[in-house]
């Protein structure tokens, strides 16, 4: 998928404040800020990969089932 391509999508990704309880839930399973949740949950839902230094979101993206380039 091109950056383009994938840019085209973000701005479907927020919704409605309907989406807190889900991204509460997923902030909890993982541990993560809402900052960070806020990256997991659009890669998930965008089907993109999630490119990330830190240790704690590449493992929960990994749970995810979200690919991280080069791994």
């Amino acid at each position: 998928m091109s950056l383009q391509s994938g840019a085209g999508k973000f701005s479907t990704w927020w919704r409605s404040v309907n989406d807190f309880p889900r991204l509460q839930a997923l902030a909890g399973r993982h541990q993560l800020t809402a900052y960070d949740v806020a990256y997991l949950d659009l890669a998930k839902r965008l089907s993109l990969p999630l490119a990330t230094l830190d240790g704690d979101l590449g493992k929960a993206a990994i749970a995810e089932r979200i690919e991280l380039p080069g791994q």
